[in-house]
């Protein structure tokens, strides 16, 4: 029998007390999963619903390809540099990122880069409109050398480059130039394509690369 006196509870009394204590305690917790439940399957998407998936961009691909080695061999990132144009400006190779470009080593002295530059020339016309541009580092000891065979070929519509011969020739050795005529595609993004001789580049080679 219970007492009446609440302030004097049988032992009897305190179980029952115990265990709707507990009733209740249960009850609040499982409310409480229900309604953070409730919660997690709102903000899932429902069936049916839009999910945007990125796919790799631009800007990711440039992202990754900064990781990859600085090099001169095909498949590594094109050591960036500045020389001056013919007409006194500083030109950067990366002032070109975005471009596909054709970086070409030659010398007005050099009677292989005379028979060669004209066909090269030639195919960088065919894919200028579609941002591919020509870069030549002159190995000349005088920059009216280059100016002059350049002025006389009609040549001067390319970038040309001419800072001094050291200059010009460090250059070349970042890019692994063991003699000239000497080509290197670097494509959109920095990566070496191509390096090697000129008349060896074909039109083919640059499809793939703006692919």
């Amino acid at each position: 029998m219970c007492n009446h006196d609440a302030n004097v509870p049988t032992k009897d009394c305190q179980t029952p007390n115990r265990d709707l204590r507990r009733f209740l305690v249960y009850c609040a917790i499982v409310i409480v999963a229900g309604v953070v439940a409730g919660i997690l399957l709102a903000t899932l998407p429902k069936s049916g619903s839009s999910v945007t998936l990125l796919d790799p961009s631009e800007s990711e691909r440039q992202s990754a390809s900064e990781a990859v080695t600085v090099g001169s061999n095909v498949g590594q990132r094109a050591p960036d540099f500045t020389l001056r144009s013919l007409s006194n400006a500083p030109v950067r190779l990366s002032d070109h990122d975005g471009q596909v470009v054709i970086l070409d080593f030659w010398a007005s002295w050099c009677v292989p880069c005379k028979a060669t530059f004209p066909t090269l020339h030639a195919l960088w016309r065919s894919f200028a409109s579609r941002g591919v541009v020509l870069i030549g580092v002159s190995l000349d000891r005088s920059r009216s050398d280059a100016y002059g065979y350049l002025v006389q070929t009609g040549f001067t519509d390319m970038i040309a480059l001419w800072d001094s011969y050291a200059a010009a020739a460090a250059v070349a050795q970042q890019y692994g130039v063991g003699g000239i005529p000497h080509t290197v595609v670097i494509d959109r993004v920095g990566i070496v394509r191509y390096s090697g001789h000129p008349a060896r580049l074909k039109a083919a080679d640059l499809e793939r690369i703006l692919e």
